[in-house]
């Protein structure tokens, strides 16, 4: 649990760094995958197999794949359109977290970044083209938000500053970083310029005053960003959905012993979302499924033992409003 340190707000002056270009990594060989159906694959970070790994899964919870598959601890799947999915691993030699990029078709695992300070988090553009991230490598060791090209590795910061910055997430048009910062003393939804960081502004309408609220999402809904999130303002973490036409907040889920509801994210056509949860009686973490408004969720991952599934993130796929059976 981070300590907030109240900080004021600041522009950073963007620093664009070029770094190496990484090869492609030598892997144990392209996962075999099923067919899928319609609406979208989960991917999601698991700790099944002994460590944890990304598996990727139908949106119905069905054809649970490893896709990382190796000793290393592997984390925080993030989808682009295309196939393409970045996670963060220390599967390197160095043993620090480094982002890599994975692409399905044809099968591909690329290192990203190279710095011997842990990197996190990432967040793909919708194009795929850049990837956000949490890295811990400025002088003072706190948590700040890179923005890294994928064609040439170039590298900008976005934020600058004491603060703990996190939890990146893309505008649907890829404009805009929406993350989370403790800059004024607790975590609150920023968003900036995705391109220097510019232009900082609270977003006050998901704010919870004194409360925490983490791991936001953002989903073009008919023209209107709607926005779910993670808030301890009830006492334990929820999920909560501010709607950009509306101008409304609601609370999705409702839990009570500490449950935690966390790291919301949504389908591509925003009528439906995935959350992880620990309220199941094993108490162990698992991936929930609802419509937009927090109705009729379920557990969709199938386990064979009690482990932690978490981090999930759905495939954006076009024209598909619903997964498969749940129209």
């Amino acid at each position: 649990t981070e300590t907030p340190t109240p900080t004021p707000t600041s522009t950073p002056t963007p620093t664009p760094t070029p770094t190496p270009t990484p090869t492609p990594t030598p892997t144990q060989g392209a996962p075999t995958l099923p067919s899928y159906p319609a609406g979208g694959r989960i991917a999601f970070q698991t700790d099944r197999d002994g460590n944890s790994e990304i598996y990727v899964m139908g949106c119905d919870g069905s054809g649970q794949t490893n896709l990382s598959n190796n000793s290393a601890e592997d984390k925080q799947p993030s989808w682009a359109s295309g196939g393409k999915l970045a996670l963060s691993s220390n599967r390197n030699a160095e043993g620090g977290y480094d982002i890599y990029l994975l692409t399905l078709d044809p099968w591909a695992v690329t290192r990203l970044t190279t710095n011997a300070a842990n990197d996190e988090s990432p967040a793909l553009s919708p194009d795929g083209s850049k990837v956000a991230y949490v890295s811990y490598r400025d002088s003072d060791g706190d948590a700040e938000i890179y923005v890294l090209t994928v064609a040439d590795r170039s590298l900008v910061q976005i934020t600058d500053n004491i603060a703990a910055d996190r939890d990146p997430a893309w505008s649907p048009d890829g404009t805009k970083l929406v993350f989370a910062s403790d800059r004024d003393g607790n975590f609150d939804i920023y968003k900036a310029n995705a391109t220097d960081g510019s232009d900082v502004e609270k977003i006050g309408a998901v704010s919870h005053g004194t409360a925490n609220d983490r791991w936001p999402d953002v989903v073009d809904y008919y023209g209107d960003e709607n926005i779910a999130f993670a808030s301890d303002s009830d006492g334990d973490w929820e999920v909560y959905y501010y709607d950009g036409y509306e101008l409304t907040l609601s609370q999705l889920t409702k839990n009570v012993d500490d449950i935690a509801d966390a790291r919301p994210s949504w389908s591509k056509s925003g009528e439906q979302m995935v959350y992880d949860t620990g309220r199941n009686p094993d108490n162990n973490l698992d991936i929930y499924k609802a419509y937009y408004d927090g109705a009729n969720a379920v557990s969709i991952p199938s386990k064979a033992s009690a482990n932690d599934d978490s981090f999930p993130d759905w495939e954006p796929v076009e024209d598909v409003d619903y997964c498969a059976g749940d129209e």
